[in-house]
This record gives structure tokens, sequence and C-alpha cells, in this order.
């Protein structure tokens, strides 16, 4: 786990190793704070925590307060390319809290399921149907 404060703002991802990469957003957003929680990502690939070229991820934006359009393309685009760096594929997406411009932004080609409160319960009920 880990969990990464500064200023107004608070990240904590928590991984199950070769199953599930978990990612709690709370307050202002920022450059800096982007890049910090990019950079666990990238340590987290490169120190093997999933061997497999598929994850399944579980971000939880429920309590960010703000991040302006910019910083949102950013984030999935340095997101993206952290994946295929390391050959990885985000195989199910569930996404917690994410406005509508957000949830086209993050679109990609693998399975989104938008989830409009925070039921972090039922996600992992369907991680455990999944494995």
């Amino acid at each position: 786990e880990w969990i990464f404060s500064y200023d107004n703002f608070t990240a904590n991802i928590k991984i199950i190793p070769n199953k599930l990469a978990y990612l709690k957003m709370s307050g202002i957003a920022n450059d800096k704070t982007l890049n910090y929680i990019m950079d666990i990502y990238d340590k987290i690939f490169e120190e093997g925590y999933f061997e497999e070229n598929y994850i399944y991820r579980i971000t939880d934006y429920s309590e960010l307060l703000e991040s302006d359009i910019s910083l949102r393309k950013l984030y999935a685009n340095k997101l993206n390319k952290i994946h295929k760096k390391h050959n990885k594929i985000i195989k199910i997406s569930f996404v917690v809290g994410a406005s509508l411009f957000f949830k086209t932004t993050i679109t990609n080609s693998f399975y989104i399921f938008y989830i409009q409160f925070p039921v972090l319960s039922f996600c992992f009920a369907m991680l455990k149907i999944i494995y």
C-alpha cells in the first residue's frame, strides 16, 4: 500500500499482486500530485507486482474535489503510456464517482463499469466472481 499526501491532496494506492490495482484520490489534484502517482504506478510495474499482461483496476474519484480538463487528459495519457511501456492491458476497470467528462476522457478499449456511489464491496465481490 502506498499513501501520498501533498497540500490538499491524498492518493491511496493498494495492490493485490497479479490481480488488482486500486486508487482512491481525494482533495485537489495538480501536476505534482499527478506525476507522483504515475511514478508509483511505474514502480509497481517495474517491481513485478503484475506478471500477467492484463490488470483489473478500481479507481475512486468520489472525493476528488478539483482537477482541470488539461490535467484529466494528461492523467489518462500518462496512464496509457505506462501501460504500453510495461505491456499491460486494463481488462476491466471499475470507476467510482467520476464526472461525465472524465468518464469520456478515460474511456479506452477495455471494459469500464461506472459506479455512481462508493460500493467497493460490490467491486471486490465482482472480482471474486472473476477469479
